[in-house]
């Protein structure tokens, strides 16, 4: 099946279309990649062993996906609170540094969501698979690599 390709844009439209997908997709898991796309194009991403041409940020899993991306859309709307820990873990590479914000900005970010039925282990495989390639993480899952 062909994955739902969703942008930020507007949090109550997102969170519709999340719920439109959550619908008719009863009782799967859900592996999602969060890119960011310019001009329709999506932004490369350097690496430490070579250039990540796909311009994946990050790599998750979730079964409740209403929950999980309107959490990380939220998450990227505004930093955290001092006291408060990092609302999604993609979260936390993003407010710490204002130079990744100004490369990915919010208004850019992409969603692609592919179903599965083992989102756990096809999230282990995917960041395996580019781990091997690019020497490293997808870089806004490095935050979960260093807790």
């Amino acid at each position: 099946m062909k994955p739902y390709i969703l942008n930020f844009g507007n949090y109550d439209e997102f969170r519709k279309e999340l719920k439109d997908i959550a619908a008719n997709n009863p009782g799967v898991s859900f592996l999602y990649k969060l890119f960011s796309k310019k001009d329709g194009t999506k932004i490369p991403v350097s690496r430490i062993a070579g250039t990540d041409n796909e311009g994946i940020l990050y790599i998750g899993q979730t079964t409740s996906l209403v929950d999980r991306l309107a959490l990380l859309h939220r998450s990227f709307q505004k930093a955290p609170l001092k006291e408060k820990l990092w609302q999604h873990g993609a979260d936390e590479i993003y407010w710490q540094c204002e130079s990744v914000r100004t490369q990915y900005p919010i208004k850019q970010m992409v969603i692609e969501i592919t179903l599965c039925d083992d989102s756990k282990n096809m999230e282990y495989d995917e960041i395996s698979k580019y781990c091997r390639q690019f020497g490293e993480v997808p870089p806004f899952n490095g935050a979960i690599v260093k807790r």
